[in-house]
């Protein structure tokens, strides 16, 4: 906590840019974080049964670094974010649609897991199609570039995503105003729906790894535009249930949204039961999550500093941000922190910028999704 720590908080205040990795819930030694939802477990990659740790490249001088990588990981000086060769990532994602599921199951366990299954034995045959297209192009030539700089796709993982966990936990517990109108100890216990919501993908997803031979992990994904379809989609085929309030579909009226956090940011939620909720709910994931801390106003940078310490120190919260939403005008390129519609300087339009998902952008340009999503969302102050 320095000079540098002080600037860092500083710009987070101001433009909230950069994202926390929290090294008291996790083994940062052994996390390679490549974006702003994916987190690879550098300790399981390496230990994988079908891990060539070959990258084939063409170049003498490269094949030396690598050596040199190697010879250093063995002599256990190679350690952090950079310690892992860039032939890592995803095949690609196969996204599950958790709340129509928990519609169909009608609070019963059993018949949830028999639905789950189903579709994560559909997505299962996807990913390995997927795969094994994207090895017969590689060994064909039709891939060249990704020959030279990857080699293999043994690094690669095959991904289950899920969206949509509190509402899905919502319709589970046949509660559709939980995160609205429900108690603490409701939404504890739709936490804790969720928990075994994504543990029973991660135990499938070990099984499946076992069985076919490649990696495999379960990542809350981002959702920028699935979240929006997948909810006008289900508000169409339960239409009726929909219009009546007796299913958790997320609205602002105007359009339905699928929430792409464990605790939805259109709950009215205190900050430190959000990150002790989210913390709970994260650890079960073995991909990239994420909690957004969207605030309302430029939090003063030593209070911000207090409040990501009891974080990082209290919770177990593996990824976050903070999100302040920043106006400018576009007349006159007057600019502050907060949600200002109309430009107090000159009265013309302004731009809104905050995070639809991982970037900034300005929310004029949304979908309808993440408009309504923007409109609902609950922000915090941290002026103290």
């Amino acid at each position: 906590w320095g000079e540098l720590t002080d600037l860092i908080f500083q710009a987070l205040a101001r433009r909230g840019t950069a994202y926390l990795l929290n090294g008291y819930a996790s083994n940062v030694e052994a996390l390679y974080a490549m974006c702003c939802r994916l987190t690879i477990d550098v300790n399981h990659v390496m230990n994988h049964k079908n891990n060539s740790m070959s990258l084939k490249l063409s170049y003498a001088d490269a094949e030396d670094a690598y050596e040199r990588f190697l010879k250093a990981r063995e002599d256990g000086k190679a350690y952090g974010i950079w310690a892992l060769p860039d032939a890592t990532g995803s095949i690609g994602v196969v996204t599950i649609n958790l709340p129509r599921i928990a519609i169909l199951s009608r609070g019963e366990w059993g018949r949830f897991e028999e639905l789950l299954r189903s579709k994560l034995e559909e997505a299962r045959k996807v990913l390995l199609t997927w795969r094994r297209r994207y090895e017969r192009s590689l060994k064909a030539g039709l891939m060249p570039i990704t020959r030279i700089y990857l080699g293999h796709f043994n690094h690669h993982f095959n991904t289950f995503g899920l969206i949509g966990l509190p509402e899905a936990a919502a319709n589970f517990l046949r509660n559709p105003k939980l995160w609205s109108e429900g108690s603490r100890r409701e939404m504890r216990e739709a936490v804790e729906i969720e928990r075994r919501m994504v543990r029973a993908v991660r135990e499938y997803a070990e099984e499946c790894e076992a069985e076919d031979g490649c990696l495999y992990n379960v990542e809350e994904i981002p959702g920028e535009s699935t979240g929006y379809r997948l909810a006008s989609l289900d508000a169409k085929m339960f239409r009726e249930e929909y219009e009546r309030g007796e299913i958790a579909v997320a609205s602002d009226g105007v359009a339905p949204f699928y929430s792409n956090s464990i605790v939805p940011y259109y709950a009215d939620v205190p900050l430190h039961l959000r990150a002790e909720w989210e913390g709970l709910v994260q650890q079960e994931f073995t991909g990239g999550v994420m909690m957004h801390l969207f605030l309302e106003e430029q939090p003063d940078p030593d209070a911000l500093k207090r409040i990501v310490r009891r974080i990082a120190e209290n919770t177990r919260v593996v990824y976050f941000s903070i999100t302040p939403t920043i106006s400018v005008c576009r007349r006159c390129g007057w600019s502050s922190v907060g949600t200002y519609w109309e430009c107090p300087r000159c009265g013309y339009e302004t731009d809104v910028w905050s995070r639809i998902v991982g970037y900034y952008r300005p929310v004029r340009s949304w979908n309808p999704g993440k408009k309504a999503e923007f409109k609902l969302r609950q922000p915090y102050r941290l002026s103290m």
